[in-house]
């Protein structure tokens, strides 16, 4: 039987996340299933979605946080607080990645430190990672993992204990649960990425780059002090809280 979660997370993370947007790349990296019963169920719950609801407008990115669920459900979100997950980059470390890019080319030579922890999780979400992402970004991981219940749990549920979590507290808890409260994982899992992703047991392959590139606007890969600036500015947001 098709989840219904599924079918409520896929109505919400369109048209931003799907189709043509960025090059098709989310057809790719979170495709739906293709089976008759799920296209059917998904036809009608969609239908019947968009005909008696509107997209909610809430502080936490929907569109964002939908589509990031998606990707850990696909890819899984489990790994070691230093380690990652293909599913990290419909999330976070894809819109670390972007910031950075934003601040090659706009930052207009600012120390990256300082430019960047100003902007994470800001009420402006000009540069790419303001409130309304990072919240995305941290429920979406949370809501998946066994901070919110175990594998018995239903995603309703789950999300009911995450809603009444405030929302530093689960900034917070992200921080905990994912990299273990350290500057040093938060690092090492970027730099997991930051070079080119690992397929199988090739580490940092090439033919990868150009992909992150062109979803992450980057210029150039950063350099060692970047990295650990750019990664200190996101540990000590989700240290702090909003």
């Amino acid at each position: 039987m098709p989840d219904p979660s599924a079918m409520v997370l896929g109505w919400l993370r369109k048209p931003r996340y799907w189709g043509a947007a960025s090059k098709g790349m989310w057809l790719a990296y979170t495709p739906e299933a293709t089976d008759t019963a799920s296209v059917e169920a998904r036809v009608a719950c969609e239908g019947a979605l968009t005909a008696n609801m509107s997209k909610p407008q809430t502080v936490v990115d929907a569109p964002h946080w939908a589509v990031s669920t998606i990707a850990y459900g696909t890819w899984g979100w489990q790994t070691g607080p230093a380690g990652y997950t293909y599913g990290d980059l419909g999330a976070w470390a894809l819109d670390l990645y972007s910031l950075f890019g934003t601040w090659q080319h706009k930052g207009g030579g600012e120390d990256l430190y300082t430019w960047a922890f100003s902007r994470l999780g800001s009420d402006d979400d000009a540069a790419g990672f303001g409130r309304g992402d990072l919240l995305a970004d941290v429920d979406a991981w949370l809501v998946k993992s066994n901070e919110t219940g175990g594998s018995g749990t239903s995603f309703r549920d789950r999300l009911r204990k995450l809603c009444a979590i405030p929302s530093n507290d689960r900034v917070r808890l992200f921080y905990r649960a994912r990299f273990g409260s350290s500057k040093a994982n938060v690092d090492a899992a970027f730099k997991g990425i930051a070079y080119g992703l690992d397929v199988g047991s090739f580490k940092d392959v090439g033919f990868t780059l150009p992909l992150l590139r062109a979803a992450a606007g980057f210029k150039s890969v950063p350099t060692e002090a970047q990295r650990q600036a750019l990664t200190s500015a996101f540990a000590d947001r989700l240290a702090r809280g909003l």
